[in-house]
């Protein structure tokens, strides 16, 4: 089973409770690094929720999809740090034609140079019609 999280449709509680406990804290974040952790956070919690309904470790794979490569190399690096679970590395929306590819490309190369990920997927934009 594919735990899958998207940065775009992130639980909103979630959200707004980490970007509080930021303020409250004073903690400096941007409100990019804490849609990151939520990401992270949202997998961790939804792999130990299939655990706990009865799936098996090797059943599981977990992916994050984001749309930037800084955004996605940062969530895969913490994810791989706080599991063993495979991870499914999802760029979505990477763009159309040169940009797309590039972006694609950087990915998967800091990706699979560091082993953060052992599946790969990438969603390129198509020319309008």
């Amino acid at each position: 089973m594919r735990i899958g999280v998207n940065g775009g449709s992130l639980n909103q509680e979630l959200v707004m409770r980490k970007m509080q406990e930021n303020t409250d804290k004073n903690l400096g974040k941007e409100s990019e690094e804490i849609i990151n952790d939520c990401m992270v956070l949202s997998a961790l919690q939804s792999t130990e929720l299939a655990l706990e309904s009865g799936l098996r470790h090797d059943q599981i794979i977990i992916s994050c999809k984001t749309s930037r490569p800084r955004d996605l190399i940062t969530v895969y690096r913490d994810l791989s740090a706080k599991t063993e679970q495979p991870l499914h590395l999802g760029l979505t929306e990477a763009g159309m034609g040169m940009k797309g590819q590039i972006w694609s490309a950087a990915s998967l190369a800091c990706c699979s140079m560091k082993a953060l990920a052992t599946r790969f997927g990438f969603s390129l934009t198509p020319k309008p019609a």
